[in-house]
């Protein structure tokens, strides 16, 4: 899925497109996801995106 979301952002590696993937263990449970939420709906305009965060959270 990482893959061709970065595919899809970069224009299919037309343009420049960075990822990050992290093991922060247990740190996930103690953000609060409400602000999580704002802040991820401020700077993602891709509802897929968005819905896969809803759906693993």
């Amino acid at each position: 899925m990482l893959h061709r979301m970065i595919r899809k952002v970069s224009v299919n590696g037309k343009q420049p497109c960075y990822a990050l993937k992290m093991d922060i263990k247990r740190f996930f449970d103690t953000i609060n996801h409400q602000i999580l939420k704002t802040l991820l709906r401020k700077n993602i305009a891709d509802e897929k995106a968005l819905k896969n965060y809803r759906y693993n959270h």
